[in-house]
C-alpha cells in the first residue's frame, strides 16, 4: 500500500468535501510527517509543534489510524482538558466516520470517576431530587444511557442536570464497583481495563500517567499504556499534570488524629501548641477570599512545628518483646514517613494547599528526571507523539530542538514544527494600551480600569462574543462585579458558576455573550466564528514565583539553559501568552481583537523584547481602539482577497512526500522469512547472550536478569523475543541490548513486546508463540 498516497487522497477526496474547502497544506504535511515517523523511523518519540488552525487532532489521527490498523496496534490519546477530550469523542471521531476515514467503532472516552453516574446512587437518593417526576426522568435516562456520562444524560432529558443533582448521581472517589448490572457508568468504565483494550482510548494526562506509574510498579493501570501508539496532546501542560499525579500528601486531619493518639494518657511530650499553630495557619489561608488552588511554601515556623511532632511520634513508637520476638507498634509509621519526606529538603520539595482538602504535599526534587523516565517507559513499547501549539518560545529550529531537549530530557527524537495557516496581521487587531495598566497586582483597580477602558469600548465596537482570561480568582470576581450585563445587553458567564461544558455550550449558542474564566479556558477551548471575536488577556501571564513547584521548574530549566531565573520565567510566560492568544482565530474566516491589558510592555526593561516577539509572530500592534471599527468593517473582504491570492493553497507540489510503500509490519515479515528458520549462528549468539547476562547481573545484582526460554530458541526471531522480553522486564531499552548482543544482524524496531507483558512484569520469560 502507498501510505503517503492514501493519506493525500483521504484529504483531497474525503476531508476537503466534508468541510467544503481545500485541504490544509500544513495539516496534510503534518499527517505525512507523522506517518513517516510511524512507519519508517526507528526513533520512538516525536514532538509536533503545530499552531492553532493546523488541525492537530485530524492531522495525528489520520496516520495513526492507518498505522494501527495495518499493524494490529491500538491508540491511546491523552489530552489535558475535558473540553478537548469531549471534542475528540463527540465531534472529531463522528466526523471522521462520516468522511469514511475512521471505520472502527471500538472507541472509549476514559475520564475521571466523577464524570460518570451510578444507577445505585440515583436509586439511593430517590427522595433528594426536586420532585418524583424529575427522579423518574433521570432514572429513565440512566437506564437507557450507554456511558453514564453527564453530557450523554443531558441529551436524554429536557432540562440539563444541575450540579446539585449531579452530586447525587456521580461516582465518588473510592466508591466500589456497582453491583447493579444495569449501571451504565460502572459498566462503561469497566471497558477501560478489559482484557482486550479499545482500538482508541481517549483519556487524560492524569489517567495515562497514573497507569504508566502503576504498570512500572507491577500494578494494574487504568488505561492501556502499551497500545502501540500513544498521543499526548496539549503537551505543554503535561508536567503540571504529572505533578498532580506524582505528588503525595499528608492530610491535616491525619496529622491531627495521629498527634492526638500520641498525646493520650501521656503528658510527657506535649505537642498541643504545634498542632494549634499548624491548624491556625491552615485556617488563615482557607479564610482568605482567593488563592484556594495555589501551592503555599512552608515557612520556618511550620517546619519547626512539624519537626517537633515528628520527634514525639518517633519517641512514642513502642518496641517490646513477646515470645522472644521484637514487635513494633506501627500506628505512627505512615505519618512519620510522610513527615520525613516533607522535611527532607535535599530529596523533596513540599508545600501546603487548601483546595480539596487541607494537606501537605511533596514530590521528589528529581521531578523532571521522573517525568523523562515516564516518557522513555512509554516509548519502549509504543510510538509516542507529543503535540502542542506551544512547545517552544522561538522560531529558530536549532534553538527549538535544544529547548525540547532541556525541558523534556529526551535526546533521540524527531521534531517537526509547522507555521500558522492564519495571517495574524489580517485577521487580528492586537491592542496593547501604553498607559493605565501598569499595576496589575492591584486587582480591584486593575479590574475597574479593564472593564471601563477595554471591555465596555470593545463591546460597543464588536458584536461577537468575548472571552476574558484572568490570572486569579480575585480578579475574576472583581471583573464580574464591574461588568454590567444590562448596560451592555449581553449575557455574562463566569467560570465556577456552572460546569465548563455547560458554560462553553451557552457561550457558543449566545454569540454576544461574555465569558470570564481562567486557566482551563486557555487550552482546549475552541470556538469559531462570531461566538468569539474578542479575547481580553488581563495581564502578562508570568509564572507565580512564590509557588514551590514553579520555583523548582524555573531553577531546573535555568541550570540546563545556563540562564538566570528571570530569563526562564520570561520564556515560560511567552509560551503561556501564545496559548491565550491562540483562542481567538480558529479558522481562515475568523477575525477579531486581542487586548493585552498590561502597559508594563512600555515601562519595563523586558517590554521591548516581548513587543519584538509579537512582531515576529506577524502581529501589528495598536495602542488605541480608534482603528477598530474600520478593521471590523473591512476585514471580511480582506480575508476573502487574501484567500484568493494566497500562495499557501494546497498542492501536492508544495508537500514533502515520504516514501512509505508498505506497513512496517509487512516489511518486517519479509525480513523474518530467514529469521523463522533455524539460524546457523544461533548457538554463537546464545553464548554471547549468556556472557552478556552474567556481566549485567554482576553490575545489577538487584535485578538478576533471566533469559528463560533461551535454550528452546532455534530461530533468530525466537532469540530476539527471549532477549527483548528479558530486557523489557528489567526496564532496559530492548533495542539497545539486542543491538549490543546481536550486532548488525539485528534491525532496530524488530522487537515488539506483547501487550500482556506489562500486565505481568513478574515471573518467567516465555516464548509465547512456541506451541
Amino acid at each position: 500500500m502507498d501510505i503517503s498516497g492514501k493519506i493525500m487522497k483521504d484529504y483531497e477526496l474525503k476531508v476537503a468535501p466534508f468541510y467544503n474547502s481545500d485541504p490544509r497544506l500544513a495539516q496534510v504535511q503534518m499527517s505525512l510527517d507523522i506517518a513517516d515517523f510511524l512507519f519508517n523511523s526507528n526513533k520512538r518519540v516525536m514532538f509536533v509543534e503545530a499552531p492553532v488552525g493546523t488541525g492537530k487532532t485530524l492531522g495525528v489521527l489520520v496516520p495513526s489510524y492507518l498505522y494501527a490498523k495495518l499493524n494490529k496496534k491500538r491508540i491511546t490519546y491523552a489530552t489535558a482538558t475535558k473540553n478537548l477530550q469531549k471534542q475528540i469523542f463527540e465531534d472529531d471521531i463522528p466526523s471522521m466516520r462520516k468522511m469514511g476515514i475512521f471505520k472502527d467503532n471500538n472507541v472509549i472516552l476514559a475520564m475521571g470517576k466523577d464524570n460518570y453516574a451510578c444507577i445505585s446512587n440515583v436509586l439511593r437518593n430517590k427522595n433528594k431530587f426536586s420532585s418524583r417526576a424529575r427522579y423518574e426522568e433521570i432514572k429513565k435516562a440512566m437506564l437507557t444511557s450507554d456511558t453514564g456520562l453527564r453530557s450523554n444524560l443531558d441529551q436524554k432529558i429536557k432540562q440539563n442536570i444541575t450540579n446539585d443533582e449531579w452530586n447525587l448521581m456521580k461516582i465518588s472517589s473510592g466508591q466500589p464497583f456497582c453491583s447493579n448490572e444495569m449501571c451504565p457508568g460502572h459498566s462503561y468504565r469497566a471497558l477501560f481495563r478489559s482484557q482486550r483494550p479499545p482500538f482508541l482510548t481517549i483519556t487524560n494526562h492524569n489517567q495515562l500517567i497514573r497507569s504508566q506509574l502503576n504498570e512500572a510498579d507491577s500494578q494494574k493501570g487504568i488505561v492501556s499504556v502499551l497500545p502501540g501508539v500513544v498521543v499526548v496532546d496539549e503537551a505543554h501542560l503535561f508536567d503540571e499534570n504529572y505533578l498532580g499525579t506524582l505528588q503525595k500528601r499528608l492530610s491535616l486531619n491525619k496529622l491531627i488524629q495521629t498527634s492526638k493518639n500520641a498525646l493520650k494518657n501521656d503528658n510527657q511530650f506535649d505537642i498541643r501548641n504545634e498542632i494549634e499553630k499548624i491548624t491556625k495557619y491552615f485556617s488563615t489561608i482557607k479564610n482568605k477570599d482567593y488563592g484556594l488552588n495555589s501551592r503555599y511554601e512552608l515557612d520556618d515556623e511550620i517546619k519547626e512545628a512539624l519537626s517537633k511532632i515528628q520527634t514525639v511520634l518517633q519517641q512514642k513508637e513502642e518496641v517490646n518483646t513477646r515470645n522472644g520476638r521484637i514487635n513494633f507498634d506501627t500506628q505512627y509509621d505512615e505519618t512519620l514517613e510522610a513527615l520525613h519526606s516533607i522535611l527532607d529538603e535535599e530529596k523533596n520539595i513540599s508545600w501546603l494547599a487548601v483546595n480539596d482538602q487541607e494537606a501537605f504535599y511533596y514530590v521528589p526534587n528529581a521531578f523532571y528526571e521522573k517525568l523523562t523516565e515516564s516518557i522513555k517507559y512509554l516509548a519502549r513499547g509504543n510510538k509516542v507523539i507529543l503535540l502542542s501549539g506551544t512547545l517552544t518560545s522561538t522560531d529558530d529550529q536549532q534553538k527549538e530542538i535544544q529547548e525540547i531537549q532541556n525541558e523534556w530530557g529526551i535526546e533521540n527524537f524527531i521534531y517537526k514544527p509547522y507555521k500558522s495557516p492564519f495571517n495574524s496581521q489580517t485577521q487580528t487587531y492586537l491592542y496593547v494600551p501604553r498607559m493605565g495598566f501598569n499595576k496589575p497586582r492591584n486587582k480591584k483597580q486593575h479590574a475597574k480600569n479593564l472593564v471601563k477602558n477595554i471591555v465596555n469600548p470593545i463591546c460597543e465596537k464588536v458584536s461577537g462574543g468575548m472571552l476574558i482570561l484572568c490570572n486569579s480568582l480575585e480578579l475574576e470576581d472583581y471583573i464580574k462585579s464591574y461588568v454590567n450585563p444590562k448596560k451592555l445587553k449581553r449575557r455574562v458567564l463566569v467560570q465556577g458558576d456552572e460546569s465548563n461544558d455547560h458554560l462553553t455550550e451557552k457561550f457558543k449558542e449566545d454569540v454576544s455573550s461574555i465569558l470570564i474564566g481562567s486557566g482551563s479556558f486557555k487550552s482546549g477551548f475552541s470556538v469559531r466564528g462570531e461566538a468569539l471575536q474578542s479575547v481580553i488577556i488581563s495581564a502578562l501571564p508570568f509564572p507565580v514565583q512564590t509557588d514551590p513547584f514553579i520555583e523548582l521548574k524555573v531553577k531546573e530549566f535555568a541550570k540546563k539553559y545556563q540562564k538566570d531565573d528571570f530569563e526562564v520565567s520570561l520564556q515560560l510566560m511567552l509560551k503561556d501568552l501564545e496559548q491565550s492568544m491562540g483562542r481567538l482565530i480558529r479558522s481562515l474566516e475568523d477575525y477579531g481583537i486581542i487586548a493585552i491589558a498590561d502597559s508594563r510592555l512600555y515601562s519595563k526593561p523586558y517590554g521591548p523584547r516581548v513587543i519584538e516577539w509579537l512582531k515576529s509572530k506577524k502581529y501589528k500592534i495598536f495602542n488605541n481602539l480608534d482603528d477598530l471599527p474600520e478593521f471590523i468593517k473591512n476585514v471580511p473582504q480582506d480575508i476573502k482577497n487574501e484567500k484568493a491570492a494566497t500562495k499557501l493553497k494546497y498542492s501536492r507540489n508544495r508537500l514533502i512526500i515520504p516514501i512509505i510503500e508498505k506497513s512496517q509490519k509487512s516489511t518486517l515479515k519479509e525480513n523474518e522469512k530467514i529469521n523463522e528458520t533455524p539460524y546457523e549462528n544461533i548457538e554463537e549468539y546464545k553464548r554471547k547472550a549468556r556472557s552478556w547476562r552474567k556481566k549485567y547481573n554482576i553490575d545489577h545484582p538487584q535485578l538478576k536478569m533471566k533469559l528463560k526460554g533461551l535454550n528452546d530458541a532455534i530461530t533468530f526471531k525466537e532469540l530476539i523475543k527471549v532477549i527483548g522480553d528479558a530486557a523489557y522486564r528489567a526496564h532496559e531499552d530492548p533495542d539497545d541490548i539486542l543491538s549490543c548482543i546481536l550486532d548488525i544482524d539485528y534491525q532496530k524496531g524488530s522487537y515488539e513486546p506483547d501487550y500482556d507483558l506489562v500486565r505481568n512484569t513478574v515471573g518467567e520469560v516465555k516464548i509465547s508463540y512456541i506451541k
